[in-house]
């Protein structure tokens, strides 16, 4: 079974609910890294950037979730809140790091709309 199979199933939600959340994480990050001086809209909206998100949420939520909850799921323990809390918890392993050379990249698209917007008086 597909990693995300086995969470839907697990938190007893369907995938379009899943796929949803696990952009609100994305959402969520991009909103710290808006430290860096990228604006929020152009992080969230960057595909390439959501790709990168979507490889971590792989290896760092889904694989590590379904590892360490596996032996809990085959003893049939269906504690749904316990697992959402469990992913939250997995999901915020990502926000530690980012694509350095994407977010280079977005800032660099970004230089010349921000000549073009400047305000004349």
């Amino acid at each position: 079974m597909e990693t995300n199979s086995l969470i839907t199933k697990t938190l007893k939600i369907d995938y379009k609910s899943y796929d949803d959340y696990r952009y609100t994480c994305f959402f969520k990050w991009c909103n710290i890294y808006t430290e860096l001086g990228v604006p929020l809209q152009a992080l969230a909206t960057n595909r390439a950037l959501y790709s990168w998100y979507c490889q971590q949420w792989l290896g760092i939520v889904e694989q590590a979730f379904c590892t360490d909850c596996k032996p809990y799921l085959e003893a049939n323990i269906t504690d749904t809140a316990t697992y959402l809390d469990l992913l939250h918890t997995y999901s915020k392993a990502i926000e530690d790091f980012y694509p350095s050379v994407l977010i280079n990249m977005i800032i660099t698209d970004l230089k010349p709309l921000k000549k073009e917007c400047k305000h004349i008086p």
